[in-house]
Order: structure tokens, then C-alpha cells, then sequence
């Protein structure tokens, strides 16, 4: 893969990995059914790689509901069952104190929530001193690539 980096030719590729093998010979076929492969499996930085991620954006972008990715993985997928684990986590932990002044803003960890819960508790718990008129909340892509960002 350190040779796929748009300055070696498959020719370059393909001696690379004579070398690699004492000598033995790597056909010509063989290199380029490679990197026929590794194109086909979206792994290099091809037109065909930069035209499906520019449909996969597009498709994300055109959602006006788009599913939580980890819903029935990381937290429950019924929203009973995950209102009952986030109020176990809330009831299990030491109640947070009174904040001296007032909240006006929550940063609570990204991590999985049975790792997190006494962090996220004692955050959250801060909330029902609050009645905002306005929640934004801010997440994490881990999947971004370039210029992209996920808010």
C-alpha cells in the first residue's frame, strides 16, 4: 500500500513486489487485478472512490431523518428501554451538588455510555436546574474525511 501513492506506475508496483519475493515473478495480471480489487473496495484514491463518496454525502445530506448508528449496539433501540438505562445511570450515581451559578452549557464525554456513566450523570443531573429555550448539541463524525464535519 506505501507504494500506491500516485507517483509509482503498476510497472514500479509490480517490481517492488518481485523484489519482495526474492525474485519470484509477479505478473503484470496479477498487480493490476490487485489494484483492480483494491479500487473496487473503494481503497484507493480514485475518480470511482471520489465519485461514491460524493453520492454517499449527497445521500446522508439529502435525509431530513437520518437513524442512529449505534442504536441496539452501544445504548438500547427502544426508546423504553433507553429512557430507563439513562434514568438508572442518573439514579445510580452520587447526586451531583447545586451549581453556584447558572448552567449555560453542558460538555459531557463522547464515550460509550457504561464507561462514562458517572461523568455523564453528574453532567446531567446539573440539567434540572435549567430550562433552556434552545439545545444545540454537538457530535463527533469519526468517519469524516477533507473538509468535512458533522455538527
Amino acid at each position: 500500500m506505501t507504494l500506491l501513492d500516485g507517483t509509482n506506475t503498476v510497472r514500479d508496483v509490480q517490481m517492488a513486489l518481485i523484489r519482495q519475493k526474492g525474485g519470484v515473478l509477479v505478473g503484470m495480471e496479477e498487480v493490476e487485478a490487485l489494484l483492480a480489487h483494491l479500487d473496487e473496495s473503494f481503497l484507493l484514491d480514485t475518480k470511482k472512490f471520489e465519485h461514491a463518496r460524493e453520492n454517499i454525502v449527497a445521500r446522508f445530506a439529502s435525509k431530513t431523518v437520518r437513524s442512529c448508528f449505534h442504536s441496539g449496539g452501544s445504548y438500547p433501540d427502544k426508546p423504553t428501554d433507553l429512557k430507563s438505562r439513562l434514568d438508572k445511570i442518573l439514579k445510580d450515581q452520587t447526586p451531583a451538588p447545586k451549581p453556584e451559578a447558572k448552567v449555560v452549557a453542558l460538555v459531557a464525554p463522547h464515550i460509550h455510555l457504561s464507561v462514562g456513566s458517572r461523568v455523564y450523570a453528574s453532567g446531567y443531573q446539573w440539567l434540572k436546574y435549567t430550562s433552556p429555550s434552545r439545545i444545540i448539541v454537538l457530535g463527533v463524525g469519526h468517519q469524516m474525511m477533507g473538509d468535512l464535519c458533522s455538527v
